[in-house]
């Protein structure tokens, strides 16, 4: 929101496909990333244990950390805050993991930005 207030909204499209790319780059071959909503994506791990699962989370953070955005005009750097909830033997659903995952997210949000939690 602040980078489409900033910046106007064809930037900010650009930004979000610019931090795709990234995800995309950074994620393993059997994972499936997508986008969430508005400025959110999602990535689903095949395989991941909580391990897997804060690495491959800490990987996307650095590679869009790491953005270089000022051919398009973004002077300030970029950051992303991940929630990740892990699958395990309780038998969650799909909505349990992406309630988990969201509200560790927005815990991420509250503790600075830029960081990982899983929930």
């Amino acid at each position: 929101k602040r980078l489409n207030d900033s910046y106007g909204h064809a930037t900010g499209d650009v930004v979000l496909r610019e931090v795709a790319g990234a995800i995309v780059a950074t994620i393993r071959t059997d994972d499936t990333p997508a986008r969430f909503g508005g400025e959110e994506f999602v990535v689903l791990l095949r395989r991941a244990g909580t391990d897997i699962a804060v690495e491959v989370a800490e990987r996307i953070r650095a590679a869009v950390a790491e953005l270089h955005l000022d051919e398009h005009g973004v002077a300030e750097r970029v950051t992303v805050s991940v929630g990740a909830a892990v699958a395990d033997a309780r038998g969650l659903t799909v909505s349990d993991l992406v309630e988990r995952a969201d509200a560790a997210l927005y815990a991420a949000k509250r503790r600075g930005r830029d960081q990982v939690v899983v929930g």
